[in-house]
């Protein structure tokens, strides 16, 4: 580098934009709808958070109304690896939906 600089060209360098995922996280775009504590705008909270999370995935406020339970589940909702991996295709599906809507409220 005694002297010479080198000249580098970045228009040169293609990219492939239809490769881009443009929601990497199925909910990362629109944040939730916060609850304030206020009585008052209990039920326009609860209005927001229905569709939001409906928006996500029609099957996810089913698991807030009725909640899941499997065996061996611990008071945080969570399972053991080995209890996780006995868990039917089914089943998997539901306890993964379980985490997401936890995470989304």
């Amino acid at each position: 580098m005694s002297g010479t600089s080198e000249t580098v060209d970045n228009k040169s360098v293609g990219f492939d934009y239809s490769t881009i995922n443009l929601v990497s996280s199925e909910h990362s775009f629109k944040k939730e709808p916060f609850f304030n504590g206020d009585a008052a705008t209990f039920e326009w909270w609860k209005d927001r958070i229905y569709s939001h999370i409906t928006g996500i995935d029609d099957e996810l406020y089913d698991i807030v109304e009725e909640g899941v339970t499997f065996k061996n589940m611990n008071e945080n909702g969570r399972l053991s690896i080995a209890d996780k991996r006995a868990l039917s295709t089914a089943d998997k599906k539901i306890y993964m939906k379980h985490h997401k809507v936890k995470d989304i409220i």
